[in-house]
């Protein structure tokens, strides 16, 4: 039975995509203002420089995502100033994005309810800390977290087993007890499952890109939805409690995906780990 769920946050409790738009327009409006530079030459440079950041600070770490290192970059290919602009475009972007994002509907009902029953929720995130703490909070959702874990805090990033340890730990569970729920089939699904964990897919705002990735076709993957294993009358956190049940239930999975799949025994809860659940909302 599980004890808790633990949430991914950027692009699974609010739309990330649509916010970062908003606040990348902020930065080069800035850069446009202040050094006459056109926007699309800013926006591809910020791409271009998202690269070498992961090729320079490495992909395992919190700092991958630092907006500061970014921006201090930008400034840098172009000679410059990195004074003090680096630290207001830090700050527009994120101001930017706390004031645009909206939580995902009906989800802090959702949570109500498994607190009502005594799961604990819990947040596990590729960032750095402190914008994610300004999140929850400006999200609405400070008295209703339990834990969390980032990456800056773990010193990697998902799916390594040092960041679902460090959840374990908080948490007081056990993997089989624990369902994680995020949009990176790679982070938020392949990797718990593969620690043991159940894990659902939420794949509103990241489904093309994630089924068109490498990952999911090196991976040879299977998509099932899974609202269509419970009952109509049953939510879907309301059949997470016994997520267990629900994602055992061979026949129901096997006849949805026309018999396709083969049922390793050493994995039933599972079924198979090439099969990945789906939800597209809360």
């Amino acid at each position: 039975m599980i004890k808790t769920v633990v949430l991914d946050i950027d692009n699974t409790i609010y739309s990330f995509k649509e916010c970062d738009i908003i606040a990348a327009k902020k930065i080069a409006d800035y850069m446009k203002i202040n050094f006459d530079m056109d926007e699309g030459v800013v926006l591809t440079a910020l791409e271009d420089l998202k690269k070498i950041q992961k090729r320079r600070v490495g992909l395992d770490v919190g700092a991958i995502h630092s907006r500061v290192i970014r921006y201090q970059m930008l400034l840098e290919k172009y000679n410059l100033p990195i004074f003090p602009h680096t630290s207001i475009m830090t700050k527009i972007y994120w101001e930017c994005m706390l004031d645009n994002m909206k939580l995902e509907k009906n989800l802090a009902e959702c949570i109500d309810f498994l607190k009502k029953k005594n799961i604990k929720i819990g947040i596990c995130t590729d960032m750095t800390a402190l914008i994610q703490h300004e999140k929850i909070q400006k999200l609405g959702l400070s008295n209703k977290i339990d834990f969390m874990v980032s990456s800056e805090e773990s010193g990697a990033e998902k799916p390594s087993k040092k960041m679902f340890d460090l959840v374990m730990y908080k948490a007081k569970v056990k993997p089989e007890e624990c369902l994680f729920i995020g949009d990176s089939i790679s982070k938020d699904v392949k990797g718990p499952i593969d620690y043991g964990m159940y894990a659902l897919w939420y794949s509103k705002y990241t489904r093309d890109k994630e089924m068109n990735s490498t990952f999911f076709k090196d991976n040879k993957l299977e998509v099932v939805d899974y609202r269509s294993l419970i009952k109509g009358d049953c939510g879907l956190f309301e059949s997470a409690i016994e997520i267990d049940k629900v994602l055992n239930n061979k026949d129901a999975i096997a006849k949805i995906i026309n018999n396709k799949i083969e049922c390793n025994e050493k994995h039933d809860k599972h079924m198979s780990k090439n099969i990945i659940f789906e939800i597209k909302k809360f």
